[in-house]
């Protein structure tokens, strides 16, 4: 194929590309910020995590560099276009090609691996020689709100959009599990930044489900940036020494009440 040609191919899947994950933006991060900060605001004023709300300028700051930051997260997979092309990326387009089970452990796997290549960008970005060009924008959020999910700068977009297109270089991957992939991360990039703590208050000392990535967990990061670096899971933070001392201690504070409990209302509390 001609580069004129790759060019235009290029262009064609970063246009299907960007439509496609900014609608997932606008309907998964959009539609939560809608449903909490909202409609429900006052019905779960009792699980928000910080109480000083951020201000309306802040909120649209997000709401536009996370339209931008989307752009610099598709970039590196637009740009292996060619690689793809020429037969280097080991993308399995037939989905009947791999079994149930192997799509299962291969998403289970890809997002382990997610996780580790997130903890040491991420955990880099915060060196002081690099963090003004790199992660500072994100922490413009200091009370981050869904619409806060894809606010990368150029940079930060572009080192966490490498994952997929190095994967596919080295392991084979079937499509089914990628789509799979891009709404689990859509909406976990919602729930990590929703500003609301909405999972059940034992999951913070449970010997399993201790591991797993909290709207808590992260959103201490942003008030700290000094700890939390990790987001699907804490086990990196755990083994490096980085996870919040206070973690466990803010996450049942948070929590203390059921997720559907009401307010008492003339000394007669209603929980459910």
């Amino acid at each position: 194929m001609d580069s004129a040609n790759l060019v235009t191919e290029a262009l064609t899947n970063g246009a299907f590309f960007l439509g496609r994950s900014w609608t997932r933006y606008l309907v998964v991060c959009g539609g939560a910020f809608v449903l909490f900060w909202v409609v429900f605001k006052e019905r779960f004023a009792h699980r928000r995590i910080q109480r000083q709300n951020p201000e309306r300028r802040t909120l649209l700051s997000e709401f536009r560099n996370s339209l931008l930051g989307i752009i610099f997260f598709l970039l590196p997979s637009v740009l292996s276009t060619p690689l793809y092309l020429s037969g280097h990326m080991k993308l399995i387009t037939d989905p009947s090609a791999t079994s149930p089970a192997m799509i299962a452990l291969s998403f289970v796997l890809f997002v382990i691996g997610a996780d580790t290549w997130f903890y040491w960008t991420h955990r880099g970005m915060h060196h002081s020689n690099v963090y003004r060009f790199t992660h500072e924008l994100h922490h413009r959020s200091k009370q981050p709100s869904p619409l806060a999910g894809y606010a990368f700068s150029a940079i930060e977009g572009f080192v966490l959009g490498l994952y997929l297109p190095l994967v596919l270089l080295v392991f084979p991957v079937n499509r089914v599990m990628l789509w799979i992939f891009v709404f689990w991360f859509t909406f976990l990039e919602a729930y990590v930044h929703l500003g609301f703590e909405v999972l059940p208050r034992w999951i913070a000392r449970n010997p399993v489900t201790k591991f797993l990535g909290t709207a808590v967990f992260h959103d201490m990061h942003h008030e700290n940036g000094a700890y939390n670096f990790g987001v699907y899971f804490t086990w990196w933070d755990r083994m490096m020494g980085t996870i919040h001392p206070q973690y466990t201690e803010r996450y049942e504070q948070v929590t203390e009440q059921r997720l559907l409990w009401r307010a008492p209302v003339d000394g007669v509390e209603d929980s459910v």
